[in-house]
């Protein structure tokens, strides 16, 4: 039988959801040659540079072998944008600038999945994040408007 949580998912109110236990092991990415979608790599993960207006309204897609690590800087740089995080490894999105992230859908893997929003006001708002089940999935918000975070079945879910 599935246990129930309570948890404060960025919605403004308490609701049931699926409690999928305590976070496990995390599945280790390959890695391999840098694809050509990475600025750059480190190691297993791969770093995707979006600067102002670079990422707007567009799909951002995650290489499948690797750690995925996005960085918004810039107005509008991820604005209105999706991010397809890697299906079964690790994704963190980092918003530092006004607008850098509104309105972002970041669509999680079975990895550990982040949303940080650095920066004046609004850098994330109207950004949600879809959280996996199983996986870990959290929000930072170094005042910035943060995400809404949808919880269902994650492992743990910490909004900002």
């Amino acid at each position: 039988m599935l246990a129930l949580a309570i948890a404060a998912c960025g919605n403004g109110a308490d609701a049931p959801v699926p409690d999928s236990g305590a976070c496990g092991s995390l599945p280790v990415a390959p890695g391999g040659t840098c694809p050509r979608e990475c600025a750059s790599c480190t190691g297993t993960i791969c770093h995707i540079e979006c600067g102002p207006g670079d990422c707007n309204d567009k799909t951002v897609t995650c290489p499948t072998s690797f750690d995925c690590d996005i960085t918004c800087s810039g107005l509008d740089s991820c604005d209105t944008t999706i991010i397809e995080c890697p299906a079964a490894y690790s994704c963190a999105v980092a918003c530092t600038a006004y607008d850098a992230c509104g309105d972002v859908q970041l669509r999680c893997g079975a990895g550990a999945c982040t949303m940080t929003c650095n920066g004046p006001t609004e850098s994330c708002g109207g950004s949600s994040i879809d959280c996996a089940p199983g996986a870990p999935c959290s929000a930072t918000c170094n005042g910035s408007t943060g995400p809404s975070l949808d919880c269902a079945g994650a492992c743990s879910c910490t909004p900002c």
